[in-house]
């Protein structure tokens, strides 16, 4: 049995999806299509998307619906996290150079994912915890 491929979206790849069409992400999205992959998100991650969503994004400003549709299809597309962190699992994080960042890790850990995609761009495991390997989405 293949095991899927577990993700943790940064917001910037979340944005390259769902509002730019950004060829780059095909291979996240046909992995995620084909079953090969799926993502998981939690409430501080899917809250900075929906902030984040409210910008202007590169002169292009989505209006309320827009945001809402684009905060669905992030639900359909994921499994949300609700399980909480323990402290002592977050000390044991590598530190994102980004503190923003960080929120990421931490939501890759409870699911134990083999991939994440801060856009930190830099390889980093955890002790006691699957690897996690930090992605852009370039």
């Amino acid at each position: 049995m293949l095991t899927r491929l577990r993700l943790v979206l940064d917001t910037h790849v979340w944005l390259d999806w769902l509002v730019f069409d950004d060829p780059g992400i095909a291979r996240i999205r046909n992995a995620v299509g084909l079953k090969r992959a799926e993502i998981f998100i939690d409430a501080a991650c899917e809250a900075e998307l929906a902030r984040v969503l409210a910008y202007d994004l590169h002169k292009r400003r989505l209006d309320a619906a827009a945001q809402a549709a684009c905060i669905a299809q992030c639900r359909r597309l994921s499994h949300r996290i609700d399980a909480t962190l323990p402290e002592p699992q977050r000390a044991g994080l590598p530190r994102c150079r980004d503190p923003d960042d960080q929120k990421f890790l931490e939501a890759a850990l409870p699911r134990t994912p083999t991939s994440s995609s801060p856009r930190t761009g830099r390889s980093c495991t955890s002790p006691g915890a699957a690897p996690v390997r930090c992605r852009s989405a370039s």
